[in-house]
């Protein structure tokens, strides 16, 4: 891949085109928005100081010509996308192959759960993962297998699988 980078001139559109974004992201709603990858709109909004961003032009593949630009998520109608995109040094005659997605993240505190992770007020629904909080594919992955084990063994009608912190590092 190579870098490229977002200039005045994206940040000028990023700025007029707020109005475009769903309420959560552009900050009149409620939603924070994910922690760790920022949105373009995040990025410009936080760090004004800054006259550019770092985006990432990731190959998707040893037999493909498609390109991921990493670094610009958004929320953003593909026309304003586009326009984005054309805004760099290098990419003035890009086109977007499927544009971006957003997604507004969510989470049940995770104090209302039972050791098993069964929901305390809602009998057999178990939640592991980002559901919850957990930020790592590790953690949250073994979290998956000690909900499905006790959805599984509450269906059962055996005794559930209890690990304690001197036995285990999740789950518990």
């Amino acid at each position: 891949g190579c870098d490229r980078y977002t200039n005045a001139e994206t940040h000028r559109i990023v700025v007029d085109s707020k109005h475009t974004l769903p309420a959560y992201e552009s900050g009149d709603g409620k939603g924070a928005g994910p922690r760790y990858c920022p949105s373009l709109f995040s990025k410009v909004e936080r760090f004004p100081e800054r006259e550019a961003h770092i985006v990432w032009l990731e190959p998707e593949g040893l037999d493909s010509d498609w390109v991921y630009p990493n670094g610009i998520s958004s929320a953003f109608p593909p026309d304003v996308q586009l326009r984005l995109v054309r805004s760099m040094v290098g990419l003035e005659g890009a086109t977007i192959l499927k544009p971006a997605y957003d997604v507004e993240y969510d989470y049940v505190d995770p104090t209302c759960l039972r050791r098993t992770l069964e929901v305390s007020t809602v009998e057999g629904l178990f939640l592991a993962g980002q559901i919850i909080g957990t930020t790592g594919y590790e953690e949250a992955a073994a979290l998956g297998l000690v909900a499905g084990a006790n959805a599984a063994l509450a269906a059962r009608g055996e005794a559930p699988l209890l690990l304690r912190r001197e036995e285990a590092y999740t789950g518990v």
